[in-house]
């Protein structure tokens, strides 16, 4: 993650960045804190050992004023995620495998399960975890109330 910035006026006296890898079920842990005491200047954070979804601020400060930006990112390794392609290839595969058990609504709901799960394990489409975990259970309450 790199921050820079430049200021012809020399009004900025320092620049900050802050990398936090961010957790849903807990406190974001700081990855990286730097700051450099110059009117223009580059702060780079390496986060190449780190996977997951991260959220980086830079700070510019102008006397008492902070003025900044947020950065959203994810990294990810192990796992090939194809793009648009990806996503009409796996939104084609999970219709393929859910409506060829049309006939019964029991295993429509399953081959449903499968095909994301598995269109996910590809890469084809990114799910996250909570999504799948969700899908599963709200699918095992529906076949409970179908009883077919």
């Amino acid at each position: 993650m790199t921050y820079s910035w430049i200021d012809d006026s020399s009004v900025i006296s320092k620049g900050i960045l802050k990398v936090y890898k961010t957790k849903y079920s807990s406190e974001n842990t700081l990855v990286c804190n730097k700051t450099a005491s110059f009117t223009s200047g580059t702060l780079i954070c390496d986060v190449s050992n780190y996977t997951g979804k991260f959220e980086a601020y830079g700070y510019i400060v102008d006397g008492e004023k902070e003025l900044g930006k947020l950065i959203n990112f994810a990294i990810k390794t192990g796992k090939d995620v194809f793009g648009n392609t990806g996503l009409i290839i796996g939104v084609f595969i999970i219709l393929t495998a859910s409506l060829s058990f049309i006939w019964n609504p029991t295993a429509l709901i399953v081959s449903l399960n499968l095909s994301t799960i598995a269109v996910n394990l590809i890469g084809f489409i990114d799910f996250g975890s909570t999504y799948i975990f969700a899908m599963v259970g709200v699918s095992i309450l529906a076949i409970i109330f179908l009883k077919t």
